[in-house]
């Protein structure tokens, strides 16, 4: 591979929140490598674990993903965990997460994963993709976010809207709903469907992940901005919004990279 392809942690912005910790599954070191089928094998950057769980991966897609017209990509999945935790299954964040997919707490217990088995690959990696595939259900069944997340009434106003603006111009597409199922993964569901709503408010498409969270490194007074104020409160909101508008980029742009050196990935 091309040197100038080989991309560092600090080049994408990975995730350097979580602490490095003790790696307690030593074990997976000496795996015998992913058979050339799989071909998930990446050089981003990360270090001996990066290509670790590439098995795992591909297998946990392929046994939880339901949406078959719109397959997830096993490289996108791994993507998503090189941002959160680096491939180190013993990351823990300052807010709490922990694990190759950062799973919080209370998110694990809603999928049935014990508090410390977040520290597992082998139940971890697949109840991300539970978890995942939740926030894609809820970027493109937004009629449905109450019933999806739970909620013990019938509409939500914001979630309403972006539902009648699909009525009439259609559900996201390829990427656009990846970025925003990957932006709903990592500030809520509800976050992310109200900046759409105050988008259509602005004549803007929701769809399109730069018109919710503006040009890189200008995240301010967009609606991405005004959901995070409405989610996190004033201070914590304008943080925010910062990590999240930059959450998806930094996904897609590993994902494409890989696709761009081997296009079979997108299968």
């Amino acid at each position: 591979m091309k040197k100038s392809v080989l991309m560092s942690l600090c080049l994408l912005g990975a995730a350097c929140t979580a602490s490095a910790g003790p790696l307690p599954f030593d074990d997976l070191i000496h795996r015998p490598a992913p058979s050339a089928s799989v071909n998930l094998s990446t050089s981003w950057g990360f270090g001996h674990r990066e290509n670790l769980f590439n098995e795992l991966i591909v297998k946990s897609v392929g046994d939880i993903w339901q949406d078959s017209s719109s397959p997830l990509p096993p490289v996108l999945y791994k993507s998503l965990m090189a941002v959160e935790s680096a491939f180190n299954p013993g990351a823990v964040s300052s807010a709490g997460a922990a694990g190759l997919t950062q799973l919080m707490p209370d998110t694990a217990k809603r999928f049935g994963l014990a508090r410390e088995d977040r520290l597992d690959p082998n139940k971890s990696v697949p109840v991300g993709i539970l978890a995942f595939q939740e926030k894609y259900r809820v970027v493109l069944e937004p009629a449905n976010y109450p019933k999806i997340i739970g909620l013990p009434v019938e509409k939500v106003p914001f979630s309403v809207k972006v539902a009648e603006y699909y009525s009439t111009q259609g559900q996201p597409q390829g990427d656009e709903r990846w970025q925003l199922a990957l932006a709903a993964y990592n500030g809520g569901g509800g976050t992310v469907l109200r900046a759409m709503s105050y988008a259509i408010d602005a004549k803007l498409d929701p769809r399109q992940w730069d018109n919710l969270a503006g040009a890189p490194g200008h995240a301010l007074n967009t609606p991405l901005h005004k959901a995070c104020i409405d989610v996190y409160g004033p201070n914590s909101g304008s943080r925010k919004v910062f990590e999240l508008a930059a959450y998806p980029r930094k996904i897609m742009n590993l994902y494409r990279s890989a696709v761009a050196i081997t296009p079979s990935y997108q299968n």
